[in-house]
């Protein structure tokens, strides 16, 4: 994944996202009503409908995070790629004049905390699985070593034991 032109030309994302929330506050502009992605839904269907959105957003970053490792992205560019994605929605608000309001603002920042959070785990878990997989080969390499040296070892012993070659012979 290449960080789009928008995204690399931009300062540091996470201050200026938060910044935006009062420039960009007013109405009810965003598709996702604040009542429907509030923290405590109230009736059983809306805890469903939060349960599902907080499933898909864990499912998504998981992916991005581990398509972003695969990338070659560190954990930095990981986090800040998510804050890119919080100006570029306040931007696009901004000059759409789609105001959003501080309750989605801070729905924005819950999902945006969730999906970074799930992204950079899934980044460290795939890079502890690659580091074990590596540490894994070299012990094996290691062993294929030490077993060649010991079988060497193995066969020059038997060799002197069987008086096939002397101790203070040509060959010793």
């Amino acid at each position: 994944f290449e960080r789009t032109a928008w995204a690399s030309s931009m300062p540091c994302a996470s201050t200026r996202c938060r910044s935006n929330a009062g420039r960009v506050s007013g109405g009810n502009s965003l598709q996702v009503s604040a009542e429907r992605v509030s923290s405590s839904p109230k009736s059983p269907a809306a805890r469903l409908a939060m349960g599902n959105i907080r499933n898909a957003i864990t499912a998504t970053a998981a992916r991005h995070g581990g398509d972003l490792l695969r990338s070659g992205f560190s954990v930095s560019q990981v986090v800040h790629d998510y804050g890119d994605i919080c100006q570029a929605i306040t931007a696009l608000a901004v000059e759409q004049q789609a105001p959003i309001t501080v309750d989605e603002f801070h729905t924005l920042n819950r999902c945006l905390d969730t999906a970074i959070a799930e992204a950079v785990t899934e980044h460290a878990r795939l890079t502890a699985h690659q580091r074990s997989a590596e540490e894994a080969e070299r012990l094996g390499d290691a062993a294929h070593e030490l077993r060649d040296n010991l079988n060497t070892a193995l066969l020059s012993f038997h060799a002197l034991k069987t008086g096939t070659v002397a101790i203070n012979g040509s060959t010793g």
